[in-house]
């Protein structure tokens, strides 16, 4: 009797759990629930006739079997995404929507100047969307049209990319006065430059690391309360409740990437370059050079 060969809609789901290493993150990554998901492993593993996952305290470690399946199931996940990037590339539409996926400080810049490139958008079909986050989206999988990163850049995908533009850091405080203090990083892990640099600089001057915030909008909130000075991006100079306390204290890169499939696409090519036409006008500006 022949085994039944698994459904891809099954191997999705096991490839994501594999490659999440939880059942919790793999249902949200699939738009499972976790009971359905559990619900679908073990169906899949009594089709198989063996196990898929030793089941721990807190984590699901692949087997042999579940290991081989996955890799499988990637080739496979590969070319059904380069099929839907193929017909996603030809789709005829007059109006197109556009993902944009950012950090939320570039995302703040592109929202903020917006008005000054939206009509080159339009004319393009292009019905733009923005996605603030810093995970990174994968483009190859279609989660987003244009990404725009400032680190971590992708090291496998055929991807299409070119640096547009830099954006300085330096610490700023309330320009009415407030307290003689810092507001610092909580993830060094994350914001590791930045972190050990705004830290250094507190040091260096006897001044106490009075919170720690990671996220930029936090940091800011408490700056504006008059807590103490925190690291930002040099789009600050144009904030008036704010003045510059520190020379730049560095440059990051940021760089535009599209899938090399779907460059070409009218609506996609034109929000890209209005989103480098945007940086170029305002280079000084975002570099803290104005």
């Amino acid at each position: 009797m022949t085994t039944p060969s698994p459904s891809w809609d099954d191997l999705r789901l096991l490839l994501a759990v594999v490659e999440t290493g939880s059942l919790a993150r793999a249902a949200s990554a699939t738009g499972s629930s976790v009971q359905t998901l559990s619900r679908r492993l073990k169906q899949l593993e009594a089709e198989l006739g063996g196990g898929l996952f030793l089941r721990e305290a807190n984590a699901l470690t692949p087997t042999p079997l579940a290991k081989s399946l996955a890799r499988q199931a990637a080739t496979m996940r590969a070319g059904a995404d380069a099929i839907a990037r193929l017909v996603d590339s030809h789709r005829d539409a007059p109006t197109r929507i556009v993902r944009v996926t950012a950090t939320n400080t570039v995302t703040h810049f592109i929202s903020a100047h917006f008005h000054e490139v939206a009509g080159q958008c339009r004319a393009a079909g292009a019905a733009v969307t923005l996605l603030p986050s810093r995970v990174q989206f994968d483009l190859g999988r279609r989660e987003a049209d244009i990404a725009l990163r400032m680190a971590k850049l992708p090291e496998q995908g055929d991807m299409v990319m070119r640096r547009i533009g830099r954006i300085g850091f330096a610490v700023y405080a309330l320009r009415d006065g407030g307290a003689p203090g810092v507001i610092g990083f909580a993830d060094h892990e994350r914001f590791r430059s930045q972190a050990q640099w705004l830290d250094d600089w507190a040091e260096a001057r006897g001044l106490p690391v009075v919170l720690r915030c990671s996220e930029k909008a936090p940091r800011l909130a408490a700056a504006l309360s008059g807590l103490g000075a925190t690291l930002l991006p040099c789009v600050a100079d144009a904030d008036p409740r704010l003045v510059r306390v520190s020379p730049r204290a560095f440059l990051e890169d940021v760089y535009l990437l599209i899938h090399r499939d779907l460059r070409q696409v009218p609506a996609i090519r034109a929000t890209a370059e209005a989103i480098a036409a945007l940086f170029k006008t305002h280079a000084r500006m975002l570099a803290g050079e104005s």
